[in-house]
C-alpha cells in the first residue's frame, strides 16, 4: 500500500512538472467587434488559435505552421524555408517605395514601465497594474499575474521577435514596445490577465484572460492535424 501511495505521489508530480498552460482570452475592440482565442505554452512551444487561424511556433524544432480548420489546410514547416518563403512572397507584392519602408528601422523607442497601486482579480489570479509609456505617451496598461507563468516556458522576446519576422517587419524591431528590454523583462515576471492597449490615434484594445488551465499538453497540439492539405505561401499571402 506504501508503494502504491509512493507511485501515485510520483506520478502526480510528475503531471505537475510536465504539465503546459491552456489559456482562453478574449480581445475586444471599441468598435464593438470581438474574437475569442486559446493560448497554449508548453516548454518552448507556443501555439494561439481562433475560430479562423492558427499560428503554432516550435522554438525547440525550429518549426512554424499556419492552419486553417475549415479549409483543412496548412502552410509550414523549418523556420529558415517559412521565412525564405514568406519574404520571397512579400517581397513581390509590394512596391518598391514600400519594401523601402519596411527596411527602415528608424529611431528606436524610448519604453518606460512604471508600476502601480492598482490591483485585479480574474480567472482566479491576481494581476499588478503596470503602465507602458513610449516616449512619454501612454501606450498600455498590463495587470500582471506573476503566479501565471507561462511564459516561464518559452522566451517571450523570441517570440516577439518571431511573429514580427511573420508579419514582414522584422526590420523594425527597435520601434517595437514588445522587443524593449524593460517590457521583456516585464513578461517574464508573470503572463497578462488584463491588456489595454491605447491607439495614438484613438480607441483601444482591451484583451481579458477569462479561463485558465494547467494540464499535460499533447504533441500533437504543437503540429498540423493528420489529413490536411500543406498550401504554398502565395496562397497563404492571399488569404
Amino acid at each position: 500500500m506504501r508503494l502504491i501511495k509512493l507511485t501515485f505521489a510520483a506520478l502526480c508530480t510528475c503531471e505537475l512538472l510536465c504539465a503546459g498552460w491552456v489559456i482562453e482570452e478574449v480581445t475586444r475592440y471599441d468598435s464593438g467587434d470581438e474574437f475569442r482565442s486559446q493560448i497554449f505554452i508548453d516548454r518552448n512551444r507556443y501555439k494561439s488559435q481562433n475560430e479562423d487561424e492558427t499560428l503554432i511556433i516550435d522554438m525547440a524544432k525550429e518549426t512554424i505552421f499556419f492552419v486553417y480548420d475549415r479549409d483543412k489546410r496548412y502552410f509550414g514547416g523549418k523556420n529558415a524555408q517559412v521565412f525564405k518563403e514568406l519574404s520571397n512572397t512579400l517581397r513581390s507584392e509590394m512596391s518598391e517605395t514600400d519594401a523601402a519602408q519596411n527596411d527602415t528601422n528608424g529611431d528606436e523607442l524610448t519604453t518606460q514601465v512604471i508600476k502601480t497601486a492598482e490591483v485585479l482579480q480574474q480567472a482566479g489570479f491576481e494581476g499588478e497594474k503596470y503602465q507602458i509609456v513610449v516616449d512619454g505617451e501612454l501606450r498600455k496598461e498590463i495587470f500582471v499575474a506573476r503566479a501565471l507563468a507561462a511564459n516561464g516556458e518559452i522566451d517571450p522576446l523570441k517570440l516577439t521577435k518571431t511573429v514580427l519576422r511573420l508579419s514582414g517587419f522584422d526590420a523594425q524591431t527597435a520601434r517595437s514596445v514588445e522587443t524593449s528590454s524593460d517590457y521583456v523583462a516585464l513578461m517574464k515576471q508573470g503572463y497578462p490577465i488584463r491588456t489595454i492597449e491605447y491607439d495614438p490615434n484613438g480607441g483601444l484594445i482591451l484583451t481579458d484572460v477569462i479561463k485558465v488551465e494547467k494540464r499535460v499538453i499533447s504533441p500533437d497540439e504543437f503540429l498540423p492535424p493528420k489529413g490536411y492539405e500543406q498550401m504554398s505561401a502565395d496562397e497563404l499571402y492571399r488569404r
